[in-house]
């Protein structure tokens, strides 16, 4: 209900940049209020707002590659692990473990590395690495990954300017006592994706957040993604207001 009255206020029909409204707020205030907020509870991270987890996880590897692109560095392969998920779209599925029930005969993307948690720095030139994608915990939760595993990826992160990309979809969202599931972990990612519960599950929504160290790189360069309408206003307005009962109630720390 809330949402259906926020969503009153606003005029599709009146282009921000054409006609702005002194007396109503453009269609993207809600959505810098929102970016504002991410960035003061991440310590930092800037957003972009997309649709779906798997849209999500897109931006998140076309950062990397954006990155990588502005350094000069002609990278191309993706490592994901073996028992992750990271979405429906061909790219996406091509990261996780199921890409043959999802694919319906198409190639995959060929570029993605799949490894097991036991085999990280096993037969890999990490200088041809754009991006290692990780769930903070897998989708099977009972066997989530130890110590042991996050303090290798932080050393290939360091030693070998490999982005990190922490698919936070299944974790994020105030279910770990944090709104940012990674907070729990010995890693900071460069790049994390988070979706579905950020508006606690009622209208869909994803975010890509990105540090400094890929901000940095994209000045100057030549970097899009987008749909005709980029992000869920609804979404938008039903995360502020999600954000704010998990605060009021101090569900999240």
């Amino acid at each position: 209900d809330l949402v259906c009255e926020k969503m009153k206020e606003f005029k599709p029909e009146i282009g921000d940049n054409v006609l702005p409204s002194i007396q109503n707020p453009t269609l993207n205030s809600p959505c810098i209020k929102l970016a504002d907020k991410l960035y003061e509870m991440s310590k930092g991270y800037k957003s972009i707002f997309t649709l779906s987890g798997s849209d999500g996880v897109e931006v998140a590897i076309k950062l990397a590659f954006a990155y990588h692109q502005n350094k000069s560095k002609n990278r191309k392969k993706i490592v994901s692990f073996d028992d992750g998920y990271h979405g429906a779209t061909l790219l996406t599925s091509s990261c996780s473990d199921v890409y043959d029930d999802m694919s319906c005969g198409m190639k995959p993307y060929q570029e993605v590395i799949k490894i097991s948690r036991d085999s990280i720095n096993e037969n890999i030139n990490w200088n041809e690495v754009v991006c290692i994608i990780v769930e903070t915990c897998p989708h099977d939760p009972i066997n989530p990954y130890n110590k042991q595993v996050w303090n290798k990826i932080n050393e290939i992160q360091t030693n070998n300017d490999v982005v990190v990309i922490i698919d936070d979809i299944f974790m994020g969202g105030g279910k770990t006592g944090s709104f940012f599931g990674w907070d729990n972990l010995p890693i900071s990612p460069d790049i994390a994706v988070m979706g579905k519960a950020i508006t606690g599950g009622s209208f869909p929504l994803s975010v890509t957040l990105y540090n400094d160290r890929i901000d940095n790189k994209l000045t100057g360069i030549n970097w899009l993604h987008a749909h005709t309408y980029s992000f869920n206003l609804s979404g938008v307005i039903c995360a502020l207001e999600y954000i704010k009962i998990l605060e009021k109630n101090n569900y999240i720390g």
